[in-house]
């Protein structure tokens, strides 16, 4: 390896645990504020009031409010149209896995009918390290790429019984993160072997799911929820060492667990 692809290998990976390193951070701090609601409710309960006690089974879903999640995320990323600019062969399409954790807050506002339908809107960010790769059809390159963050705007729509809330969601979605390229065997036009390419990537998509969620005290509340996030286009990339065009499929699915704080 030249020492200038050493030098450009080095700052790669520099940077890239500089990145997971935010992003564990963001979710230490989506855990420690959802702690800081848990002992909150938690205190309020054991304030005396004069007051007679409503029993849970009425909890109030009307209203604001504030939360934090943790989850897990995964997807199956698509390389396309494979298209060589020096050749003009399209090589076959392939796909890898990644995968890692998420975390982030909500904050959202609901609205009951009839005592049984809700309706509200929801936003929420996730700080994420769903991230994989894997080597190419070929044998020359190693592709991956991770999804460094992600957020949302929803409605929901939901059915209250037994003082849960059934409920499915969606809207608008933005997806960040990065892909990488390694040549690990021969040279693919200019990228010879140990060259490391990457780019970031900002796309706008859609997002649908649904969830469960339950009264934990007066003011708070658990919900188990899933989501299923898609970029509306897919990525066009071009690597300028190796003058390959892939395009790759963007498809996230998560799975969250939160706590939402009513005020």
């Amino acid at each position: 390896m030249e020492p200038i692809g050493g030098v450009a290998m080095c700052a790669q990976i520099y940077f890239r645990n500089f990145s997971k390193s935010i992003a564990t951070k963001c979710i230490l701090v989506a855990i420690s504020l959802t702690l800081v609601f848990w002992q909150a409710t938690a205190s309020a309960q054991n304030i005396v009031s004069l007051s007679p006690v409503k029993p849970l089974s009425a909890y109030d879903w009307s209203g604001f409010y504030l939360g934090g999640h943790l989850g897990y995320g995964w997807q199956t990323v698509n390389e396309t149209s494979r298209l060589n600019l020096a050749s003009g062969v399209i090589g076959p399409s392939w796909s890898y896995h990644s995968s890692g954790a998420l975390g982030g807050l909500q904050v959202g506002y609901n609205v009951v009918i009839k005592r049984s339908f809700l309706v509200g809107l929801e936003t929420d960010f996730s700080a994420a390290n769903i991230d994989g790769g894997g080597i190419n059809p070929e044998q020359t390159a190693y592709a991956s790429t991770r999804v460094r963050w992600f957020g949302s705007v929803r409605g929901r729509v939901g059915y209250l019984f037994n003082n849960s809330l059934l409920y499915g969601t969606g809207g608008l979605a933005w997806l960040n993160g990065d892909a990488h390229r390694q040549q690990i065997a021969g040279s693919t036009n200019n990228a010879r072997n140990g060259t490391v390419e990457s780019l970031s990537y900002s796309k706008l998509g859609w997002t649908l799911g649904g969830g469960l969620e339950t009264p934990l005290t007066y003011r708070a509340t658990v919900k188990l929820e899933y989501l299923y996030l898609a970029s509306f286009d897919k990525i066009f990339v071009t690597w300028p060492l190796a003058q390959t065009q892939p395009n790759l499929d963007l498809h996230v699915q998560t799975i969250r667990l939160g706590l939402n704080f009513k005020f």
